[in-house]
């Protein structure tokens, strides 16, 4: 290793493909990174600088770090849907960032916070976006279809069209996703879902060419 090149470990669980590409990313950049695999990790690990992404690709916090611990110099990896524990993280010194967010500026901002740990705090916002993900979930299957079709653009006559339902109960789901959401638009209900809802839900629409802003195919178990 040149006396110049930096060193970081990347702790993540088995199998994450966002850790891998966090690791690629970062050696491109100039890293000597040494990758932790492991559903719980020790304090030895978490030496000097390192990312740490609490999340497996599905989404679910299931990484266990030592309590205690001080993570000054610590880059935590994470989503909203993990907000309460990147809370907690934050308190012990490291810095936050959404794992969510397109990969070549998310690793411009890990390679700048491992140089200089301090960030905004992002308790705050942190908070709210948790409340949003709480309110996602007490979607019915058929308001998340709805919602979906908002976020592509596809009014209110086209979803009751396309899911066979009349203009009315079409009406009453956004009315009802409004009132879940806390909300009192579809734009605002739109900014909440790309704020607060998995990338893959999102992104689902945006991996295939679909014309005027047509549906994405339905999730398993929505009517």
């Amino acid at each position: 290793m040149g006396a110049d090149q930096r060193r970081t470990t990347v702790v993540a669980l088995p199998g994450s493909i966002v850790a891998a590409a966090v690791s690629a990313g970062l050696g491109t950049g100039g890293w000597d990174v040494l990758d932790v695999r492991a559903e719980r990790v020790g304090p030895d690990a978490l030496h000097g600088p390192c990312v740490v992404v609490v999340e497996d690709d599905d989404g679910a916090a299931r990484l266990r770090l030592p309590p205690g611990v001080p993570l000054h110099g610590t880059v935590a990896l994470g989503t909203v849907r993990s907000a309460d524990v990147l809370r907690h993280l934050q308190e012990r010194g490291a810095a936050v960032l959404n794992q969510g967010a397109p990969l070549v500026p998310l690793l411009r901002l890990v390679d700048r916070r491992l140089h200089s740990p301090a960030g905004p705090p992002a308790g705050t916002e942190l908070g709210r976006r948790h409340q949003e993900v709480l309110d996602l979930d007490r979607l019915t299957p058929a308001e998340h279809a709805v919602l979906r079709a908002m976020v592509a653009g596809i009014p209110a006559a086209r979803i009751a069209e396309r899911r066979h339902l009349s203009l009315h109960t079409v009406r009453s789901h956004i009315k009802s996703v409004l009132a879940k959401l806390q909300v009192t638009s579809q734009l605002e209900a739109v900014a909440v879902a790309h704020r607060s809802l998995p990338a893959a839900w999102l992104a689902l629409a945006a991996v295939t060419f679909t014309s005027s802003g047509e549906d994405a195919p339905a999730r398993t178990g929505e009517q």
